[in-house]
């Protein structure tokens, strides 16, 4: 399937900012626990955001599994394609992913 982009209107300064995509088995990568695998299916709309994560291999798709937050909540580490990634919070709840259950 298609990796897709959302936003949505802040009513308090009238910008679009990125939301995942609502869906019955989807969640933001934000809200898994630890040792959760999941599979990303949607990227943030902000294009610089989602360019970055591609670059760092975070494809629509690419399995992941969520190791830690941090002690004091932020950044998280997620792996993926052999390798260790920390994302800031509020990048990682843009990310939009399905859970693989085991």
């Amino acid at each position: 399937s298609r990796c897709k982009l959302t936003t949505i209107l802040d009513t308090h300064t009238g910008t679009r900012i990125p939301e995942p995509i609502p869906h019955p088995m989807f969640s933001p990568l934000s809200q898994l626990q630890p040792g959760d695998r999941a599979v990303v299916r949607a990227l943030p709309e902000d294009h610089l955001l989602a360019a970055r994560l591609r670059e760092m291999g975070l494809l629509c798709g690419t399995e992941v599994t969520y190791v830690r937050k941090a002690p004091l909540g932020d950044p998280l580490e997620i792996k993926l394609r052999g390798y260790s990634l920390s994302l800031r919070l509020k990048d990682a709840a843009t990310i939009s992913v399905e859970k693989i259950d085991i």
